[in-house]
C-alpha cells in the first residue's frame, strides 16, 4: 500500500483519453490506484494522496468527466474534482438514467438565489449551509449565499451528489475551507486553502443556538 505523501505512478487503466480535448476519469481506479476500495469506506486520512492521484491525470485533456461508477462520499467526489481544475469537470452516472452535470456553479452572492431556498446556520466550525428542497436544476442557476471571507462552509450530506460538489467547487476560493458530511455524522474537508484547515481532516458540526438566515 503506497504511503501518504509518497509519488506512486498512475495504472494506465486510470484515465481513458476520449478526446484531444476531453478524458474520462473513473472514481474506483483512483480509489484502488491508491491502494484502497472500494470508494465507499475510503479512509479521509488518504485525501492528500488521493488528491495528487487526480492531480497527475490526463495532464494534457482540456477538460475532465469523472465517471462515479460505484457508491463514493462526497468529499472524496470532491477533493478529485477541484484536483482537475481549472479545467472544466462534468459528473457522470451510469445506469438506467444516465446522468451528467457540468460543475460551473456562479460563486456565493448575497443571501443567495437561483430555484432553490437557502438556510445558514452559523457555529463555532463556520457556516452550514442547507438548500431548501434540492433538486435536480442546473447549477448555473444557483447562486449560494455568501457566509463571508473567513468561515469555512459545511454542506450536509442530504444534498444530491452533483449539488454537494458543485456547491463546494462554487465556495473553493471564497472561503478558507469546504466540508462535507458523510454517512457517520462527521464532515469531512475536501478543499482548503489555509493551513488551519488540512485535506480529509474530519470534524463535528456544533450549531449555535440563533435562528439559521435564510435566503
Amino acid at each position: 500500500m503506497p504511503r501518504a505523501g509518497v509519488p506512486v505512478l498512475l495504472r494506465k487503466e486510470s484515465v481513458k483519453p476520449v478526446s484531444s480535448r476531453q478524458s474520462v476519469v473513473h472514481v474506483s481506479r483512483l480509489v484502488r490506484d491508491c491502494g484502497r476500495g472500494p470508494a465507499a469506506f475510503f479512509p479521509a486520512g488518504l485525501a492528500e494522496p488521493l488528491r495528487r492521484r487526480a492531480f497527475q491525470c490526463a495532464p494534457d485533456a482540456a477538460s475532465i468527466l469523472l465517471v462515479i461508477d460505484e457508491p463514493a462520499p462526497a468529499w472524496l467526489v470532491a477533493v478529485l474534482a477541484h484536483a482537475f481544475r481549472p479545467r472544466p469537470v462534468r459528473l457522470a452516472w451510469p445506469g438506467l438514467i444516465p446522468r451528467r452535470a457540468l460543475l460551473a456553479c456562479p460563486p456565493p452572492s448575497g443571501f443567495g438565489g437561483g430555484p432553490l431556498g437557502w438556510r445558514v446556520f452559523f457555529g463555532p466550525p463556520g457556516a452550514l449551509v442547507c438548500p431548501d428542497r434540492p433538486r435536480f436544476v442546473s447549477l448555473s442557476l444557483l447562486v449560494p449565499p455568501d457566509v463571508g471571507a473567513g468561515r469555512a462552509v459545511f454542506l450536509p450530506g442530504l444534498a444530491p451528489l452533483w449539488l454537494a460538489v458543485g456547491l463546494a467547487e462554487a465556495y473553493a476560493h471564497h472561503v478558507p475551507a469546504v466540508y462535507l458530511a458523510d454517512a457517520f455524522g462527521l464532515w469531512t474537508c475536501a478543499i482548503t486553502h489555509s493551513l488551519e484547515h488540512s485535506l480529509g481532516e474530519q470534524r463535528v458540526w456544533h450549531c449555535s443556538n440563533d435562528e439559521p438566515e435564510k435566503g
